[in-house]
């Protein structure tokens, strides 16, 4: 087709950023994150839709809502969560969750999950200029900022701060990811390849809530599985019981770690960590790890902020409490005949 400049330029979706100086700022990895719920059926649409797709078998019609009480209706919706009635019903139950502040790093763990549909924040089509930069608690413990001139600073204090290093190579990544775009001869397809992973992102997720389940189960394994993990678990099950408080039941996040426990003495098994309290049921002996301590116990070259500083502890302790309280709540909403089945 012939060239109209008379034509009015599109206005592009993003915005433009030749010529901007890169900004970053640094944040906890775990405190970075957050899970939300932005879109699922309240458990008033369950009682008005699912207690008629799961009791389908036995009715004389397909619709017998108003013959139940809220409470006989609530009774079918746990029985359906513990899986002792029609347990494809969870798969009508569509959640579309909000991940933010994960890094690239996290990001291909939840890919992993095929059961999902994802929406992901593209660094093709929009500029990285001031994204922020996640730092493990284990790096954040091994201090140092860098404040002056490079190669003085790497030549003399700074060899062993990792803490500051990492930063250093993160700001100077985004310099040349800016410098290599300013160019205009360099796109953004590929001057992103120099961004590291640490870059904060966000992805939406949408499963049905008997993924959503598995999900959280396979990822509160604090033997295998990273604690930007465990805290993604954690987020999408406080999400999930704020939304549906009898699911409380159908997740203990301080079961030991079964498949670390069942492999671990396998040779066949990734041991980097001594078994903490959760997971400490099986013999061994202490050679059998890479780092021959806790997960929790290598958390950076401090020693005093290694030992007191764990944001992943105050996490921990949040979803305790919220699973506490919400057993409480049902208890006194329910009384405790309704969970017996």
């Amino acid at each position: 087709m012939p060239v109209n400049n008379n034509l009015k330029p599109v206005n592009f979706p993003m915005p433009i950023r030749f010529g901007e100086k890169p900004t970053t700022e640094f944040k906890n990895n775990v405190e970075a994150i957050n899970v939300t719920i932005e879109k699922a059926p309240t458990m008033q649409d369950l009682r008005d839709y699912l207690v008629n797709f799961a009791t389908a078998t036995w009715e004389d019609n397909p619709i017998h809502n108003n013959d139940l009480s809220e409470y006989e209706k609530d009774k079918i919706i746990y029985m359906i969560f513990k899986g002792k009635m029609l347990p494809s019903a969870l798969e009508t139950i569509k959640i579309n969750f909000l991940f933010e502040g994960i890094s690239g790093q996290d990001v291909t763990h939840i890919l992993r999950y095929r059961t999902a549909t994802f929406s992901a924040e593209c660094s093709a089509d929009k500029w990285w200029t001031n994204k922020a930069a996640v730092v493990p608690t284990s790096i954040e413990n091994s201090p140092g900022n860098y404040l002056g001139n490079y190669e003085e600073w790497f030549e003399g204090i700074a060899k062993d701060d990792f803490g500051g290093r990492y930063e250093w190579l993160i700001r100077e990544s985004k310099k040349l990811y800016c410098e290599m775009l300013d160019s205009k001869e360099i796109s953004l397809l590929d001057a992103r390849f120099i961004l590291p992973r640490a870059m904060e992102t966000y992805y939406w997720m949408s499963m049905d809530l008997g993924s959503a389940i598995n999900f959280v189960r396979h990822r509160i394994d604090k033997q295998i599985q990273p604690e930007t993990d465990n805290v993604m678990a954690y987020k999408m099950w406080s999400a999930l019981l704020d939304y549906y408080p009898l699911l409380v039941d159908l997740i203990d996040i301080h079961a030991p770690a079964a498949f670390y426990v069942n492999t671990a003495r396998t040779g066949r098994c990734t041991n980097l960590f001594k078994p903490d309290k959760d997971s400490d049921i099986y013999e061994y002996n202490e050679k059998d790890y890479v780092y021959g301590r806790e997960r929790r116990e290598v958390n950076g070259t401090d020693p005093v902020l290694s030992t007191l500083r764990s944001p992943f502890d105050l996490v921990l302790a949040d979803i305790d409490d919220q699973v506490a309280l919400t057993k409480h709540r049902n208890l006194r909403i329910y009384g405790e005949e309704f969970f017996i089945i």
